[in-house]
């Protein structure tokens, strides 16, 4: 599948239907990777390396509901006036609403024949359930992706690109490799995981460890939507080598650090498949080293 589709894909979808699709994904190609690995180990190259990623995912939740409304928690900029949403409880039943502001922040009118505390929580609806505004995923005739919260989803979509392009050319991953995903705080991982704090747990049998991020393009870093945003010697030497632009960032914290850059502008995020596919090409690459 194509990187933007894939980026479409993931972010059309509401909340556990996005989580389950991406650990599917990810169970698929587990299946043929396993194969990759024991031919790796085979090889004689025994260098073991950490890639561990974060996928967020409440970006807001309810954190009171009132009399005149659900009031929410979170990530609460007031360009969100106005947007459509969609509340999913524990049991995974779906209110739409539309998102508006108030004294403490962001509530949300809900699209219900609702007009007191007890008719809300009759729907199953209660504090702390997950709250995601609409997406509005656009592609463009010039290949920029433009979508909300596209920046929580890049680093799965990087990693599953790479892992495709891989078994796609045929090539085997160079060294033991432990796949860790944190989706926002349930670590899992391609064959086992261990936690992670900050991005930078490395265990001790591992010889190098890398880290995908997605960092928002400003005026001091530097940084472009078109070129893969690197840290790290190897990383570099290797994008060199291949031809894929790139751009060195720092302020990231330590050691490797791959990571597509976006434009954030108000309410959306904003990427090009160029600076998509410079990165999972640069991981891939390095995997497969």
């Amino acid at each position: 599948m194509e990187c933007l589709d894939l980026f479409v894909r993931y972010a059309s979808l509401t909340g556990p239907n996005r989580k389950r699709a991406m650990q599917a994904d990810l169970s698929a190609l587990r299946t043929s990777l396993q194969a990759v690995r024991v031919s790796a180990l085979q090889e004689g190259k025994q260098a073991k390396c950490l890639v561990h990623l974060t996928v967020p995912a409440k970006e807001l939740s309810v954190v009171e509901i009132g009399v005149n409304g659900i009031y929410l928690s979170g990530i609460l900029p007031g360009f969100m006036e106005g947007e459509q949403c969609t509340i999913i409880t524990s049991d995974e039943r779906m209110y739409t609403g539309t998102l508006r502001k108030c004294a403490t922040g962001l509530s949300v009118r809900l699209d219900e024949k609702v007009s007191t505390v007890e008719d809300i929580t009759k729907l199953g609806i209660q504090v702390g359930d997950w709250v995601e505004a609409d997406p509005n995923v656009h592609v463009t005739q010039s290949r920029f992706i433009k979508a909300r919260n596209l920046r929580a989803i890049s680093n799965f979509v990087i990693l599953i690109c790479a892992l495709e392009m891989l078994l796609e050319n045929g090539r085997t991953l160079s060294k033991e490799t432990e796949f860790c995903i944190n989706f926002a705080g349930e670590e899992t991982g391609c064959h086992e995981c261990w936690g992670i704090s900050g991005g930078t747990y490395c265990p001790e049998d591992f010889a190098e460890s890398l880290r995908i991020g997605s960092p928002a393009i400003t005026a001091e870093n530097g940084l472009d939507e078109y070129s893969v945003a690197i840290q790290g010697e190897s990383l570099e030497r290797i994008a060199k080598e291949k031809n894929i632009p790139y751009k060195v960032i720092s302020g990231m914290g330590k050691g490797n650090i791959l990571a597509a850059a976006f434009q954030v502008d108000g309410f959306s995020e904003r990427g090009h498949e160029e600076g998509i596919k410079a990165a999972f090409k640069l991981l891939s690459a390095f995997l497969s080293e």
